[in-house]
């Protein structure tokens, strides 16, 4: 009893410290790691600002809390004096940093939760303040004063922003884009790049709130984007995209304007007087030098992210766009920092289902029921880069559509190009007739699955008689399709709605079938098996449904191609333009918020290509011109 009676006096002691230290290292971690994950795609980091966006108000809440009940039961001492002074920094931490004020889109629609929150946390540091002032210390709680000010106005600043970009008023903010929505320049090239940017900005901002377009303006943006090269149009993606996740996940809306650049210059000010005027006036050895230590720790803290603070706003990409403007720098400068992940996730079907070794990691994971969650994450590859080739190659398969499109003819030839999915490919090949069965004859989903089993199929088959060096134009397809593959798998979201995972499912148990009671066997082992299995695989026609099966059918007809005179590579163009138009296929029907959604994710290439698309005016948001003249969309149109 003596002992726990000990440790509960010491955690009495020590409860508040350790909170407030905790809060302070939380908004290290969400300051250092909060605009990383727009960057990256490591797990751990998500993990990391995920849990430190999480704790960060329920911690600097509960020691508020604290503070009170302690003011307010205890007799009345120095530490408790000192310890008041902790509230207006648990106020700036519940204001949050300027690099991330919502972990996702839905953090955004509870700002009302967050307006409550700063007038109940506000008044909990007011009570604090005045029953310090009122037991007689009024030299800290003047001190105090700017402190409070400053964790005011950070979180009234925080609150502001989510409630901007909340879905209702940043679709309303974002209407006067639309109406009266003006290009002033016919004729941009790349050394326009700033204008390009804005010009391209102010529509993703439309875009993204759902709002509608007149086919004029889709024809000016197609314009301007054909006169640019591949590289410079993905950049220019890449930008725009950047500058949406900071209006999104970061206080950007108000930080990069004149009252937030205001606002930052006198919360630093407000942090620098309070350190300078507590070193000079407490005197330290009235208190406890363990608070005394936690007090400048926090006033250090607090002028350390104010100044960092200062620091992303000179670097950030709102003024940077400002300086190549103004000529001050080029845009390689600007450009070559990532503003996403640039990786492109792959997922091989065959690659896990092969049998594996039944290890003691693997049987505690089953016993555990968490083996083929952590399998099937443990299969992603990441290809770090995204090929130059297959740059050019989508931009030049939007600039051939969009040549087809009568832009004055209605929104018909829109919906057109959109619902693509291979055929036109295949038409234009004179291959519709023979393979029309695996692209608009079956499910979207289906159709996937399909032409990732038969492209892993022609690859592993025809990298056995090619020298490396002629691969390129077979690396392109079996990349697609190993990303297509994966975000049936792992983003079905962005998909049109199926029945994919049931169809993956039944696939992969195909797989196991084929493969059955051969454990370790290597993958291309198991290629040259799949290849060499005609009679196994008939054997699956018994069953009803058998993606494995037709998908060696498709493969069969694709490498007889080359008994009619084509030549390999003719081959494989061919599939890298059907896998392209599947990708575009994709990219058109995934609603904004979902590719909202993967900006705080470490992006993904089909936002990229959705983006492009909607440059090049092949979206479904390019009505008739009526919409735009003379009147407002309804809500019904708009929605």
């Amino acid at each position: 009893m003596a002992l726990v009676e000990t440790v509960i006096k010491l955690w009495n002691g020590w409860e508040i410290r350790v909170l407030v230290l905790l809060s302070l290292s939380l908004q290290v971690i969400l300051v250092a790691f909060g605009s990383k994950r727009k960057s990256t795609t490591s797990t751990w980091i998500n993990f990391l600002v995920w849990s430190a966006y999480l704790s960060a108000d329920w911690v600097a809440t509960v020691a508020l809390g604290i503070l009170a009940r302690s003011l307010g039961s205890n007799a009345p001492n120095q530490n408790h004096s000192l310890q008041s002074f902790w509230a207006p920094f648990l106020l700036l931490h519940l204001g949050g940093s300027d690099t991330i004020t919502a972990y996702s889109l839905e953090d955004n629609e509870l700002w009302l939760r967050h307006l409550v929150g700063l007038v109940f946390e506000i008044g909990v540091a007011i009570y604090v303040l005045l029953r310090s002032w009122v037991d007689g210390d009024t030299t800290i709680s003047c001190i105090a004063i700017p402190v409070f000010i400053a964790g005011i106005i950070k979180y009234g600043e925080r609150t502001y922003v989510l409630m901007s970009s909340s879905t209702k008023h940043f679709r309303t903010s974002s209407l006067h884009y639309v109406f009266g929505l003006h290009f002033p320049a016919e004729n941009c090239g790349p050394d326009s790049f700033p204008l390009l940017v804005a010009i391209f900005f102010e529509k993703l901002q439309s875009l993204f709130a759902d709002l509608i377009f007149d086919h004029h303006q889709g024809y000016r943006c197609n314009k301007l984007i054909r006169g640019l090269e591949p590289r410079v149009a993905f950049k220019m993606v890449e930008y725009e995209l950047g500058l949406l996740y900071d209006l999104l996940y970061t206080k950007a809306r108000l930080v990069y304007s004149c009252i937030g650049i205001f606002f930052r210059c006198i919360t630093c000010l407000a942090s620098v007087s309070a350190l300078v005027t507590f070193s000079i006036i407490i005197d330290e050895h009235e208190y406890s030098p363990v608070d005394i230590s936690i007090t400048y720790l926090l006033l250090v803290g607090a002028v350390v992210l104010e100044v960092y603070a200062l620091l992303m706003l000179a670097s950030s990409d709102w003024l940077k766009l400002y300086l190549v403007a103004r000529k001050k720098c080029s845009l390689e400068q600007v450009t070559k920092y990532k503003r996403w992940s640039r990786s492109i996730a792959k997922y091989n079907l065959v690659s896990f289902c092969l049998p594996k070794e039944a290890t003691m990691w693997i049987k505690v994971q089953q016993l555990l029921g968490i083996y083929e969650m952590l399998e099937k994450h443990q299969n992603v590859e990441w290809q770090q880069g995204i090929d130059d080739d297959l740059k050019r190659l989508i931009f030049h398969h939007l600039h051939r559509r969009t040549e087809e499109l009568e832009i004055y003819s209605g929104r018909i030839s829109c919906i057109k190009l959109l619902n693509y999915r291979g055929e036109c490919v295949l038409n234009e090949m004179k291959l519709l007739d023979e393979l029309k069965w695996s692209t608009i004859d079956v499910e979207f989903d289906e159709s996937i699955l399909l032409w990732h089993f038969a492209t892993q199929l022609c690859y592993h088959d025809y990298i056995k008689t090619t020298d490396l060096d002629s691969l390129n134009c077979s690396k392109i397809s079996r990349c697609l399709s190993e990303y297509m593959l994966y975000l049936l798998v792992f983003c079905s979201n962005m998909l049109p709605k199926g029945i994919g995972e049931i169809r993956y499912r039944m696939a992969c148990e195909d797989v196991f079938d084929f493969f059955k009671g051969r454990k370790g066997i290597q993958i291309e082992e198991a290629y040259q098996e799949l290849l060499e299995g005609c009679q196994k695989l008939e054997l699956l026609r018994s069953q009803q449904y058998s993606i494995i099966r037709n998908g060696y059918h498709l493969a069969e007809k694709l490498q007889n191609l080359s008994k009619r005179n084509w030549w390999r590579e003719e081959k494989w163009e061919m599939m890298n333009k059907v896998w392209v138009e599947l990708l575009t296929y994709a990219a058109g029907h995934c609603g904004w918020k979902e590719h909202g959604r993967q900006l705080a994710k470490g992006g993904e290439l089909l936002t990229h290509v959705c983006l492009l698309m909607a440059h090049f005016g092949i979206s479904g948001q390019y009505q008739d011109r009526k919409l735009c003249d003379g009147q407002l969309p309804t809500n019904r149109q708009l929605a």
